[in-house]
């Protein structure tokens, strides 16, 4: 519960937001834009100020889409067994808005249950930080990624959405900046992920509501002439971004737009979007829990009956998904051995002190019929939480307590991964439901470095414990999901 001072500040940071808004800029959304220009430079989101795709284009995101298919750990086919892995690379806005799109498709369970996606994007992470190979940034997308069961040989997907961290100079260089970046990082993507064959990009969302003149207005317009220039400098044949093996060395995956997610303020789109102020964090820059509904949706709508996304996506008949929320969710304080936190909206790590405790029911589920099986949790904060698991699963939330919690098995999953504030942590528990007697299993989340950290618990509504379970056969289970990822994240 917030306190009143908090509270105050809060209001003060949305009133003092409120008076500092742009509501509108009057500039155009690309689309619109069509084949009119913006200080001398086209609109449209491809060539000519066209939205479709052009025909030869499309018919190669055709063909790369036909290639993205399950793949095993080592990246060969593998109709039986195999996995699609579909990340994300960006910044902070990226990790918030893939969070509520994760959601709301692992939700889904007409797609194909072997598309795994992880939340891999990063606070801080601008295109000019992460256009470096040897940046921190991609060893946090492999430790997500190994964290999550998947290999970097099954990464077969990516949507990609970012920024500059300082752009200091005037349109078009900063576009044009963020252009070569982008370039940079698209390289050292299909380096890392030999079998990535689509990224689909997307713009910044609007800005006219930040104070800040690097994240405002209209900037964060501009932004989106940096993807499709990105997108057109592909289709002309540059060689930096080649995809076709049989036009050279391999540099890129084939470039589409995503959803493209800017509008002017309070002017709706002719799509019918807009942007307001309560869609936004204090600092007009960061999506409030509004906003990421929006983009999530954004997402969850595009990645819908797509030539270059059917085939991928769509599920088939013999595989099935089931998304299964925890029975019980707490955490337990060694200061106050007999106090129980088993009824609060968050979940709580810190070193030494508290431990959060999840009980997770896949009884009806027949353990020899999983494929892969994640733990998919919201922080609340920047967590890098251990995961172990427990024997003992015969607690409940109501009563458990650092005096009568069960002991962790002592061999840890995963260690200190580091994940976003409201970002999606993702656990693989493949093999521990599939070598667990009964499919009802307790993880064990800790924390081994300060400060404490929060995750969102079961009562929160926005983004409660759930194992993602992909299954193959013919089965589905008796009990269904107990909730509605349409309206919770």
């Amino acid at each position: 519960m917030h306190t009143p001072r908090f509270c105050l500040t809060l209001a003060l940071c949305l009133i003092a937001q409120v008076l500092a808004a742009q509501p509108f800029t009057g500039n155009i959304p690309l689309p619109t834009l069509g084949e009119n220009t913006y200080q001398g430079f086209q609109g449209g989101l491809y060539p000519g100020g066209s939205n479709e795709i052009p025909a030869a284009h499309a018919e190669a995101a055709r063909e790369q889409a036909a290639l993205i298919v399950p793949r095993d750990a080592d990246g060969n086919p593998s109709p039986a067994a195999g996995l699609v892995g579909f990340i994300t690379i960006g910044m902070s806005n990226a990790t918030q808005e893939f969070k509520v799109f994760e959601r709301f498709v692992d939700n889904r369970v007409n797609r194909h249950s072997r598309v795994v996606l992880v939340n891999t994007a990063q606070g801080g992470q601008a295109a000019d930080v992460i256009a470096d190979p040897v940046a921190p940034y991609w060893q946090g997308v492999m430790d997500k990624l190994t964290a999550a069961g998947l290999s970097p040989q099954q990464v077969q997907v990516a949507w990609i959405k970012q920024a500059q961290a300082n752009p200091v100079t005037a349109f078009p260089d900063h576009a044009q900046n963020l252009q070569a970046d982008l370039t940079e990082v698209i390289q050292i993507a299909r380096e890392l992920f030999p079998n990535l064959r689509i990224a689909f990009l997307s713009s910044r969302i609007y800005g006219g509501y930040s104070a800040n003149p690097l994240r405002g207005e209209p900037l964060s317009y501009e932004t989106g002439f940096a993807v499709k220039w990105l997108i057109e400098d592909q289709i002309g044949g540059n060689p930096a971004l080649n995809f076709d093996p049989n036009e050279g060395p391999v540099e890129a995956p084939l470039l589409l737009w995503g959803p493209y997610i800017w509008a002017d303020g309070i002017n709706q789109s002719a799509s019918g979007l807009k942007w307001i102020v309560l869609d936004f964090e204090p600092d007009g820059v960061h999506p409030s829990l509004r906003g990421e509904l929006k983009v999530g949706r954004l997402l969850a709508n595009f990645f819908r009956h797509r030539d270059h996304v059917r085939p991928w996506f769509d599920g088939v008949h013999d595989h099935g998904m089931h998304p299964l929320f925890a029975s019980d969710d707490a955490f337990v304080d060694e200061s106050v051995p007999g106090g129980n936190f088993g009824g609060l909206k968050f979940l709580s790590v810190a070193v030494d002190d508290r431990t959060t405790y999840l009980r997770l029911d896949a009884s009806h589920i027949p353990r020899d019929h999983v494929l892969h099986a994640k733990l998919s949790l919201r922080s609340l904060s920047a967590v890098a939480v251990s995961v172990d698991t427990a024997e003992d699963t015969s607690w409940n939330e109501h009563t458990i307590t650092a005096a009568n919690a069960p002991a962790p098995n002592g061999q840890v999953l995963s260690a200190g991964v580091h994940w976003s504030r409201d970002s999606s942590p993702s656990f693989d528990l493949t093999e521990v439901l599939a070598n667990d007697d009964d499919g009802i299993i307790t993880v064990v989340l800790t924390r081994e470095d300060p400060p404490g950290q929060e995750l969102a618990a079961k009562e929160s509504h926005i983004g409660r414990p759930a194992l993602v379970i992909s299954y193959h056969g013919h089965h589905r289970p008796d009990r269904i999901h107990d909730g509605r990822f349409e309206v919770e994240y």
